[in-house]
């Protein structure tokens, strides 16, 4: 339990230090705050680009169920009524 402890202190002593170093070096470098700046504007421009592109698709796969749904529906109702129409004949004595 001690090493635990010991293990998981050493580690946040180190994410410490590298947020402390990444904090210094992109506060002395203006470029790296506009390019890091750039990338965030660009991620969030992303994030509504799939988000749009997401819905789209939704919509579109699920007018694609309801046109298989009907498709189905019809072939059912036409092979229903073709199994009918040859028991009713076949019941009748079909050929005279």
């Amino acid at each position: 339990m001690a090493e635990e402890k010991t293990f998981e202190r050493e580690v946040l002593d180190r994410l410490i230090t590298m947020e402390t170093k990444l904090d210094a070096i992109t506060s002395s470098c203006p470029k790296c705050q506009s390019d890091i700046t750039a990338h965030g504007i660009a991620l969030a421009t992303l994030e509504a680009s799939s988000k749009s592109a997401h819905h789209r698709i939704d919509s579109a796969v699920d007018g694609m169920y309801k046109t298989a749904g009907a498709i189905s529906a019809v072939v059912g109702a036409i092979v229903s009524g073709i199994s009918f129409l040859l028991n009713y004949l076949s019941q009748k004595g079909g050929h005279g």
